[in-house]
């Protein structure tokens, strides 16, 4: 359900041209909803992260190792738009 919801947002937003189907002044609010969320599902796997183990942890790890990358470079350009 999780990927199936992200895949409907990230189509908000075309990876190639960046361009958008929701108008410029809602950009902003899907931007903001769209970090709430991440930071939602960081929650979930913090509570869930003590539990996992071997193969699993792995996994889990390399995905999260890719997300913060991701996201430092988000960071990254929004501080350097101030």
């Amino acid at each position: 359900m999780t990927i199936k919801l992200a895949g409907q947002v990230s189509g908000l937003v075309s990876p190639l041209t960046g361009e958008a189907p929701v108008p410029d002044e809602r950009l902003h609010e899907v931007a903001y909803v769209t970090s709430r969320g991440v930071r939602t599902l960081s929650n979930v796997l913090v509570t869930l992260s003590g539990r996992l183990t071997g193969e699993h942890s792995e996994a889990l790890k390399s995905n999260i190792r890719d997300t913060v990358d991701e996201l430092d470079r988000v960071l990254a350009e929004l501080e350097g738009a101030k």
